[in-house]
């Protein structure tokens, strides 16, 4: 079923006669679940009108939500925390059921778990930490970039990230290349928070030795000399870290700095499977690369072994990340892994938080990570084992426990917020609903409206894509084609000239009729432009956009830089095997 079209095409909600919406929170905005009960709501509104010329009118099926976490919505007041249950109401068409003449029966049955908060003392110092700042420093005067966040923040990736898409956008090599360097450093910071020192400094020798790998592969295409390849941002960039590398190395092995939550963490695993040998666990941690490096830690640990842990991460299948992602068919196995016992403990990132079945666990681990009041519900709900723990583990300096607190007063006031609307007068309520409903169209027609007159203001022939590193002419939007709807490639033979092939990283791993066999990797500067896509025996360049600096041939020659295809606001054909123009020079 096409959500977003309003042409019912293929399977229709006439072929339905129950749909069942599971975390249906999820209702809102742009999402999947909404775009589908827009549909249902306008053929509602349709059938009404056939109705009164008494016609026949289309069947629909009976709606079924089921959360047990609708949140607030950010509210701070309880009038804003009803007025986001009434719009979840109003995108799914239906009134909100809970419990109630069997609640106590209820809470008997499934009992919350034990509670327990573990904070970890800052550091008083941090030299491996101050070191990085440092070289992060030199970088920024080196290139004319002074942020105004702290390193290692959030905001300060934020930053960066925005300062590397400017400059590309202007054609600033020098701040475009130290930007991509210090998102990296800022990238050792967060896992320095998060886990060892040696897997901050693991991040960083990684990514040093893939640039020198990159640079020894170009050197080899067209036999110039390394060093004249290499500028000057290059090599100040290179010649920082290997100069720095020998001291990272020597504060990495200091244990006197190492960071205390993990010093907590191990605490509240060791204790939950030291008095259960039958326990099951998850920890919960922000990034997939801190995943993978907490399970490596745990496998490292000779006193986990020796209670029986066995432990493995699982992370989401989406590819919007620098660290590999899962696919699902490796979800799967990891989670019958652990639902049969050859697996006690799952590392995961939020993905495990909902919509995956996952055995009952006797401890859950938030560490360092606190999102909203519905994400601590979901967590909370993982622990539904007897007797089970809820654990957070965060430093002092976080602020987790005022975060937390503030969720614990959200779910109060979500709960509040579901029994006033639950207690409301019929017709008042069915007005709020039917004024939320409107709303939603509207609000969709005039988003629908805007994005049709991009598509057709943009002539894909007066778009060109340019390397986001050097700046060289790539394609233009007619040499592009689309599979499957996602994914974007160069059919045009001519394009070979301009890409070399790196090696093949993720293995070949296959998804339906297609595989990544390698990347493709512009032949001037090194930059990774995309993969070698493998489809029904045809091997073709598929481009990541993020990989680009976008020209508008306009009347402002506008430039721009995206993360995902679709929003380009053009729409490109899809791919055949014909023949066709994209033979044609540039």
């Amino acid at each position: 079923m096409k959500a977003e079209e309003d042409e019912e095409e293929g399977v229709q909600l006439s072929d339905f006669s129950l749909l069942i919406i599971d975390e249906c929170h999820h209702t809102q905005k742009g999402a999947v679940y909404n775009n589908i009960m827009i549909r249902y709501i306008q053929q509602k509104k349709r059938n009404k009108r056939l109705q009164k010329l008494q016609e026949p009118v289309v069947p629909l099926p009976q709606i079924l939500g089921l959360t047990a976490s609708p949140g607030v919505g950010g509210a701070k007041d309880s009038k804003k925390a009803e007025e986001h249950i009434l719009k979840i109401c109003a995108n799914m068409d239906s009134r909100i059921k809970t419990v109630q003449t069997h609640i106590k029966q209820l809470e008997n049955q499934v009992k919350l778990p034990y509670k327990k908060v573990e904070i970890a003392e800052d550091n008083a110092k941090s030299p491996f930490g101050d070191k990085i700042k440092e070289m992060m420093k030199d970088i920024e005067t080196f290139s004319d970039l002074y942020p105004q966040n702290d390193h290692g923040s959030q905001s300060y990736e934020q930053w960066v990230v925005q300062k590397e898409k400017t400059a590309a956008k202007e054609g600033n090599r020098r701040q475009h290349v130290c930007a991509l360097h210090l998102k990296k450093y800022n990238d050792a910071l967060q896992l320095y928070d998060t886990i060892r020192m040696n897997d901050a400094l693991a991040h960083l020798v990684k990514f040093y030795n893939d640039e020198k790998k990159r640079a020894l592969m170009l050197n080899e295409s067209d036999g110039a000399a390394l060093s004249d390849k290499i500028d000057e941002t290059d090599r100040f960039l290179t010649e920082l870290f290997y100069k720095c590398k020998k001291d990272l190395e020597q504060l990495a092995e200091n244990e006197e700095y190492e960071n205390e939550k993990l010093t907590r963490l191990r605490r509240s695993i060791m204790e939950e499977f030291t008095r259960n040998n039958k326990a099951r666990g998850i920890v919960f941690t922000k990034t997939r690369q801190s995943a993978a490096a907490l399970c490596q830690w745990i496998d490292d640990n000779e006193k986990f072994r020796e209670v029986g842990i066995r432990a493995h991460y699982i992370i989401g299948a989406g590819a919007n990340s620098d660290y590999t992602a899962m696919t699902q068919n490796e979800q799967k196995k990891v989670l019958q892994k652990f639902k049969t016992g050859e697996l006690n403990l799952l590392i995961a990132t939020s993905v495990a938080e909902e919509g995956l079945d996952i055995k009952e666990c006797n401890i859950v681990i938030s560490y360092g990570l606190i999102h909203n009041e519905i994400a601590m519900m979901q967590a909370r709900g993982r622990a539904r084992a007897d007797e089970s723990t809820l654990v957070l583990v965060a430093s002092r300096s976080s602020g987790a426990i005022d975060h937390d607190s503030v969720n614990v007063y959200r779910e109060g006031l979500m709960h509040k917020a579901i029994q006033r609307v639950q207690a409301m007068n019929p017709t008042i309520y069915a007005e709020k609903i039917q004024e939320f409903q409107k709303q939603t169209i509207i609000e969709r027609k005039v988003k629908k409206k805007k994005d049709l007159q991009k598509v057709y203001q943009k002539n894909p022939a007066k778009v060109t894509f340019w390397c986001k590193k050097c700046q060289s002419h790539v394609c233009c939007g007619l040499d592009i084609r689309v599979i499957e709807d996602m994914h974007h490639v160069v059919p045009n033979p001519k394009f070979k000239k301009l890409y070399k092939k790196g090696e093949n990283k993720t293995l070949q791993e296959k998804f339906a009729d297609y595989q990544t066999n390698g990347e493709i990797i512009c032949k001037n500067c090194g930059r990774t432009w995309g993969t070698i896509m493998v489809h029904r025996g045809s091997e073709l360049p598929c481009l990541k956009i993020c990989n680009f600096v976008i020209r508008y041939e306009d009347e402002k020659m506008t430039k721009d830089t995206l993360d995902v295809w679709r929003d380009l606001p053009i729409k490109f054909p899809a791919f055949t095997y014909l023949p066709d123009d994209s033979d044609d020079d540039y």
